[in-house]
């Protein structure tokens, strides 16, 4: 009868762990001496400008970013540091270009002050040339900018923004992602679910300057993803890969995880998997049945 819930348990737990990972497509972790190394797959990250690796201090930008990650062993020692607008990084493969799916990033910026560019956390977006290479942007509005959302309302600082654009990508679609609001040197966890066809999408925060502090959501409609095959590379820490210089990250980014499927809550990098909790579960399972045998 032991062996027969073991087993039962254990198959649960793996079933769980199967579905959790299966939507990941990519996971950019920064911790080894390649920055650009993809964790579960093959979408390696190439470097442009100036790009370093980053150390986790105790205290100050990155001290919060979750070590070990949520639910796992798993240490969290590096980050990226793209400088002040110094660089960004890029991948071009078909796996990461997608009209449907969910980025997840831990980011940290020191000052949101600009008088003429918004800092951009990643994109897959063309500033000039072929307006189908423009499906998606997040960035933060920077304090000296005015931009205005689809409604033609000035955006308000550290307000975090979304760019899309209409079926064929010859307009685009900027949206504020509700009351989500970006303050410079705080360490943050930050979401963006789209569902390509349907236009909805929800965007996710949580400053993790106290354990206290809840994750916030907003979600929007309206926000379509061309449908057009979009052959722009995904860039991280930037809004164009080719263009567009100046509207970069300025500051720190981790963990940035790029799923293949809208995640709910639950699902986040932020919190604990059902997997992980499954596994604690049976673990604890083993030790109740280990001292019932004895």
């Amino acid at each position: 009868m032991q062996r027969l819930i073991l087993c039962a348990c254990a198959a649960a737990g793996l079933a769980i762990a199967s579905q959790s990972s299966a939507s990941t497509i990519a996971y950019w972790r920064f911790e080894g001496a390649s920055l650009g190394t993809d964790s579960v797959g093959s979408n390696t990250l190439s470097t442009v400008g100036t790009v370093s690796q980053y150390t986790l201090p105790g205290s100050g930008a990155g001290s919060k970013f979750p070590d070990p990650l949520p639910g796992t062993a798993t240490a969290n020692d590096k980050a990226v540091d793209v400088g002040t607008r110094a660089g960004h990084l890029t991948v071009d493969t078909a796996t990461t270009k997608l009209s449907t799916f969910t980025f997840e990033a831990l980011v940290n910026i020191p000052d949101t002050t600009s008088t003429s560019y918004n800092f951009y956390i990643a994109s897959q977006w063309e500033s000039s040339g072929v307006d189908s290479d423009r499906r998606w942007a997040i960035g933060v509005k920077a304090s000296g900018t005015t931009t205005k959302d689809k409604n033609n309302v000035v955006i308000s600082t550290g307000k975090l923004l979304l760019l899309t654009s209409n079926a064929t990508g010859t307009t685009t679609i900027v949206t504020q992602l509700g009351g989500l609001t970006i303050s410079s040197a705080t360490d943050y966890y930050v979401g963006l679910a789209i569902d390509g066809s349907s236009g909805n999408a929800t965007a996710y925060l949580k400053d993790l300057s106290s354990s206290s502090n809840l994750l916030q959501s907003a979600s929007v409609t309206g926000v379509p993803i061309t449908s057009t095959a979009a052959t722009e590379a995904m860039a991280i820490g930037k809004l164009s890969p080719k263009n567009e210089a100046n509207n970069r990250w300025y500051g720190y980014i981790d963990e940035v995880r790029l799923s293949n499927t809208v995640l709910n809550s639950s699902q986040l990098l932020i919190v604990p998997e059902p997997a992980s909790s499954a596994i604690g579960a049976l673990g604890a399972g083993l030790l109740l049945l280990r001292r019932r045998a004895r």
